[in-house]
């Protein structure tokens, strides 16, 4: 017996571009895509034209007015943006800062 796993193809994925552009067309109809909200979701878009930098832009902005403690994925997609735009120095940077920003415990007293 063979299982076969779904492969997406270059017109599933084509489709799927479609539809989220479309949604997401949608969406900042109604609603500020740039807020806290739902920046995660330009971020997104962002990424997936392939403008890494403008989808970094958004995320630094998000990260800056932010009035919460700071999101640890938040600053994970930092890293993953940087990383896909080649900045190899600035991303070993934020990774030592996360130490510090995201410390594994606390220190004794």
């Amino acid at each position: 017996m063979k299982i076969s796993f779904f492969q997406p193809d270059e017109s599933t994925e084509a489709s799927a571009k479609d539809v989220f552009e479309e949604n997401y067309k949608e969406l900042i109809k109604w609603v500020d895509a740039k807020s806290t909200k739902y920046g995660t979701l330009t971020v997104l878009r962002e990424r997936r034209c392939g403008r890494c930098g403008t989808a970094l832009k958004v995320l630094n902005d998000m990260i800056q007015e932010d009035s919460e403690q700071p999101k640890k994925k938040l600053y994970d997609l930092k890293i993953q943006l940087i990383e896909e735009i080649g900045w190899a120095h600035v991303s070993a940077y934020e990774k030592q800062w996360m130490h510090v920003r995201f410390p594994p415990s606390l220190p004794p007293f």
